[in-house]
């Protein structure tokens, strides 16, 4: 609300005291208005420098929020790729424990199947070769028999081959007794006969 002022008067107008006083006044208070004025514009720059540096913080803020948005974006991503992998492996996994389970079963089956026609084999060749040992021995026993036979048999015809060969010899022995005689008896009688023999010195 603007301020009333009035003046005296006085022979030439206003009262000169009534008007510098005023403008004394007046003066002051437009000083004391541009100087809250210029502080009031100081404060705003400074407030204007602050809310730049705001702006430029916020700028800088704005930019590093869209980054951290599109790094979650993008860890979100990920986080679902992964999620669908485990999923998916997940999945994997019971497939193989259900395939083991089934291949465990096969496997226990086969080992005792396995089992059986090993303890079968064993058990022929346990058989078998009971067979090929008695006949073996059978086999053993009939050529030591035979040998025995052989080796009797050897023996006597060693014994018969010797008795021969005396018989042999003895009958040599006469032959060549008889021989000599025969040859003394023709030289007696005028006759040169010589009777020489090879065997007559081993029948000796």
């Amino acid at each position: 609300m603007a301020e009333t002022t009035s003046f005296r008067s006085s022979i030439n107008g206003f009262n000169r005291e009534d008007v510098v006083s005023y403008i004394s006044s007046v003066l002051d208070k437009l000083t004391s208005v541009e100087k809250s004025n210029a502080e009031m514009q100081a404060e705003l720059e400074k407030k204007s420098f602050n809310c730049d540096e705001l702006m430029q913080e916020r700028i800088v803020l704005s930019q590093e929020l869209s980054e951290a948005k599109e790094r979650n974006s993008a860890l979100e991503q990920t986080q679902a790729e992964l999620t669908e992998r485990c999923a998916a492996l997940e999945v994997r996994c019971e497939e193989l424990e259900k395939a083991c389970k089934v291949n465990e079963s096969k496997l226990g089956a086969a080992m005792l199947e396995a089992k059986r026609f090993s303890e079968m084999l064993v058990k022929e060749a346990n058989d078998r070769a009971g067979e090929v040992y008695h006949e073996a021995y059978e086999s053993v026993c009939v050529s030591s028999a035979n040998a025995k036979e052989i080796d009797a048999k050897m023996k006597e015809l060693s014994v018969e081959f010797d008795q021969a060969m005396g018989e042999m010899r003895r009958n040599m022995k006469k032959l060549i007794a008889g021989m000599k005689a025969f040859s003394e008896n023709a030289r007696d009688n005028g006759a040169k006969f010589l009777y020489q023999s090879e065997f007559s010195e081993e029948a000796e």
